[in-house]
């Protein structure tokens, strides 16, 4: 279905030139890099390509093998966002997260033998329980693990999710406004 998407608005579009190419907005490295590698070849030839294009991909460090990262590499895309929100073991459980500082070292690891010269984290910033000294400690470990790009971001709750519900009902409590902005000044 996207890759007749593509097609269709690249006739549509009469084939613009693209800058880049991004698979985010949830987890898209579940659907595979074989299945990506087909969206990608579609629209190289369905549109006209940067020199230097990136193609990027939001992916769960615990989702990612070595094997897996070497496939994406090479079905043309050069640059991984890791969804790492946190370093801190006991904030990553209370975002349901499965990961931990030693799988994202890993995927940081394989990334860059693969050949990934491009990798971005996200963290997320006034989590319930969330200390500032918690997040310093985040973006320390973070800083150290050299990645070329790291966006932040305020927790954002969905009133569906569980801890939104916890939220709504007192069984978690957000810090406080002046701890959220203390964190963003310091991101």
């Amino acid at each position: 279905v996207v890759v007749k998407e593509v097609k269709l608005w690249s006739d549509e579009l009469d084939r613009p030139l693209l800058h880049s190419i991004f698979f985010g907005g949830g987890t898209p490295s579940l659907i595979g890099a074989e299945r990506i590698g087909r969206i990608v070849e579609a629209v190289r030839e369905s549109f006209e390509f940067k020199t230097e294009i990136e193609i990027s991909l939001e992916a769960n460090p615990e989702d990612l093998s070595t094997r897996q990262i070497e496939k994406l590499y090479s079905v043309g895309l050069n640059r991984l966002s890791f969804g790492v929100q946190s370093f801190n073991p006991l904030l990553l459980g209370r975002l349901g997260r499965c990961h931990n500082e030693s799988t994202v070292r890993d995927g940081v690891l394989w990334a860059r033998r693969a050949g990934f010269d491009n990798l971005s984290f996200d963290l997320i910033y006034g989590i319930p329980t969330q200390t500032f000294h918690d997040w310093q400690e985040s973006l320390n470990v973070a800083v150290s693990l050299e990645p070329d790009h790291i966006s932040t971001y305020e927790l954002s709750l969905e009133p569906w999710t569980k801890m939104g519900q916890w939220v709504k009902s007192g069984e978690e409590q957000l810090p406080g406004e002046d701890s959220v902005i203390e964190m963003y000044e310091w991101s």
